[in-house]
C-alpha cells in the first residue's frame, strides 16, 4: 500500500505511532511517498493521500478530517533561553519553509501585544526541518496542527500563544481512483482519519483557550 504525505506529517506525526498501525493492520506492507511541502492534489499512483486541499478540490472518495488549523509552536523551554538584546529587548527568531510564509506572525494578534523587540528569521526549505528545529529550541514554527498535533500532545512542543487560526482549506485524505474499495486500504484511511481527530480531541482538553472544537464545529467539521 502507498500513502503519499509530507515529510512533516510523515516524520514528527505518523512515525512515532506507526507500531499501532501494524498492530491493528498487521499484514498491510506500507510504502510512503514523501513530498517536502503542501500535497496538492493527489497523485494517480498512491492508494492514499493525506493533503491540504481547497473546499473546491473535490476528488472522488475524498474524507475531510480537519479545517487546515494553525498554531505558533515552539519548545517548552524556549523562553527560557531567550537573552535580551543591548536594550534589554527580547530578540525571537521566527522559523520559516518558504517565501509565503514571511510574516505568518502578523495573523495571530497576540504576537503584536509581546513586549519584545524585532524579530529575525531562519529559512529552511524542508517543512520538517521547520518543526525540528523548533523541537531543538531554535525558535518559534508556524505549526500545522495535523503534522504537530502529536508533538504538542507529548509535550515536546508547546503553543507559543494561546491562539490558532482556521484557513479555508482542509486536511483530507483520498482515495484516487476508487482505490477505497479494497477494505484494507479503507481500514488505514480510517484508522489515520481517527487518530488525528483523537489528537484535535485530546488537545481541546488540554489547551482549552485555542478553541479548537469551537472553530472545527464552525466549519462543519465533528467527530
Amino acid at each position: 500500500m502507498t500513502l503519499s504525505a509530507s515529510t512533516a506529517f510523515t516524520t514528527h506525526w505518523l512515525l512515532p505511532r506507526l507500531h499501532l498501525l501494524k498492530e491493528s493492520y498487521p499484514k498491510v506492507d506500507l510504502r510512503l511517498q514523501l513530498n517536502p511541502g503542501r500535497v496538492g492534489e493527489p497523485a494517480i499512483d498512491v492508494d492514499l493521500c493525506v493533503g491540504i486541499l481547497r473546499e473546491d478540490e473535490r476528488f472522488e472518495d475524498r474524507v475531510i478530517v480537519m479545517p487546515e488549523t494553525l498554531i505558533p509552536v515552539c519548545r517548552p523551554q524556549y523562553d527560557e533561553h531567550i537573552a535580551p538584546n543591548a536594550e534589554g529587548q527580547i530578540v525571537e527568531t521566527l522559523l520559516l519553509s518558504g517565501d509565503s510564509e514571511y510574516g505568518w506572525h502578523d495573523r495571530f494578534p497576540s504576537f503584536s501585544q509581546r513586549q519584545h523587540g524585532r524579530s529575525t528569521t531562519l529559512r529552511l526549505d524542508d517543512y520538517s526541518v521547520v518543526v525540528q528545529a523548533a523541537l531543538q529550541g531554535q525558535g518559534i514554527a508556524l505549526g500545522w496542527l495535523n503534522a504537530v498535533s502529536g508533538c504538542l500532545l507529548n509535550e515536546t512542543l508547546k503553543p507559543a500563544e494561546q491562539e490558532s487560526v482556521v484557513t479555508s482549506r482542509y486536511c483530507s485524505m483520498v482515495s484516487p481512483n476508487g482505490k477505497s474499495k479494497d477494505p484494507l486500504i479503507r481500514g488505514v484511511r480510517d484508522w489515520i482519519v481517527r487518530e488525528m481527530q483523537s489528537d484535535i480531541a485530546a488537545l481541546d482538553r488540554k489547551y482549552p483557550a485555542l478553541g479548537l472544537r469551537e472553530k472545527m464545529v464552525a466549519t462543519g467539521v465533528t467527530w
